[in-house]
Order: C-alpha cells, then sequence, then structure tokens
C-alpha cells in the first residue's frame, strides 16, 4: 500500500467519524429542541390561558427511601423500589412498620424476623415514606418531605445493626409498635 493511498484511507476515516459525529450531536439538539419547544408551547398556554382541558392532569410519582443493610439510601419512585425489591430479591408480600407518627417503613416479609422483644429485624431491603390518606379515605399517596427525608436517615442510621461477627445478622432493627 503506498503512501498515497494510506494517507487517502486515513482522510476518509477522519471524515467518516466526524460526520458520525456530526449526525449524534444533530439527534441530541433536536430532541433538545423538540423537549424545549414542548415546555415553551405548555408555558405559552398556560400564559394564555389556552390550556387544553382534555389533557390527563399530571400526577407525581411517590418518592420513597430506598434501603438495603450495607449499601447507600436513597430517593427512588415508590414503583421503582417496588421493582427492585420484587426482582432482585424474589418476595411475595409485604409488611409495613411505622417507625414514627408519620413515617411507615415497607419491607419483604421473608427478610423480616420478629425478635422476643417485640421488634423488627428486617435483614433486606425496605423503603420509607409518609402515606397520605385523603379525606374520604378512599386513595392515599406516598409524599416524602425534606423534614420527613432527614427523620428516616436519623432512624435509619440509628436503627442499623452491624455485624460483629459471622453469628450476628446486620439489618434495621425496627422498634415495637405501640
Amino acid at each position: 500500500m503506498t503512501q498515497e493511498t494510506m494517507a487517502r484511507m486515513a482522510e476518509t476515516m477522519r471524515h467518516f467519524q466526524q460526520t458520525k459525529k456530526v449526525k449524534i450531536l444533530t439527534e441530541k439538539w433536536n430532541e433538545f429542541l423538540s423537549e424545549t419547544g414542548e415546555i415553551l408551547e405548555k408555558l405559552t398556554d398556560v400564559i394564555t390561558g389556552e390550556e387544553d382541558d382534555d389533557e390527563d392532569d399530571y400526577e407525581e410519582e411517590a418518592i420513597v427511601l430506598y434501603a438495603e443493610p450495607n449499601n447507600s439510601f436513597h430517593l427512588v419512585e415508590e414503583v421503582e423500589a417496588i421493582e427492585e425489591i420484587m426482582l432482585n430479591h424474589n418476595v411475595s408480600g409485604f409488611n409495613s412498620h411505622f417507625i414514627t407518627d408519620e413515617l411507615m417503613a415497607m419491607y419483604p416479609k421473608e427478610y423480616a424476623r420478629v425478635r422476643k422483644d417485640g421488634s423488627v429485624l428486617v435483614a433486606g431491603p425496605l423503603y420509607i415514606a409518609h402515606p397520605i390518606i385523603d379525606e374520604d379515605e378512599m386513595d392515599a399517596c406516598m409524599d416524602l418531605s425534606a423534614v420527613d427525608f432527614c427523620e428516616a436517615l436519623a432512624y435509619l442510621t440509628s436503627h442499623t445493626i452491624h455485624a460483629k461477627n459471622n453469628a450476628e445478622a446486620i439489618g434495621f432493627l425496627l422498634e415495637k409498635e405501640d
């Protein structure tokens, strides 16, 4: 292969790579502009009072604190937390436990063990949320305010059991409910 042929091949390859980058950037730019256009259109509709009454009302997804022993805690949508637990832990059902007057912990019953003092040791994943029931008691949703989040973190960090040797379990110790 001659030097000239190699140079043409290198130039062709460089041109191909630049074209590919431009195509990817164009797709991302078009996606961004499309989303921005939709947002601007909705804002314009709100300002001018021309909102579509036919559109479905926006429902905010429930955000919960998801925790697993020996892992970090993080906020996720409730549906995502349940899917994570169901798919990765092969559970058949959940138990609930009020950890404060307003915060409820949900955990797989297969990972829970009731202790002699009435407390529950959860050796698997759980999520914590603040259940809100409407005045008709027909609908409930989950919510987690910043204060609830801090309260849940404080509870979990003070109620986490770390194994000192192989004979001890690790998990979250939920105090006996009154």
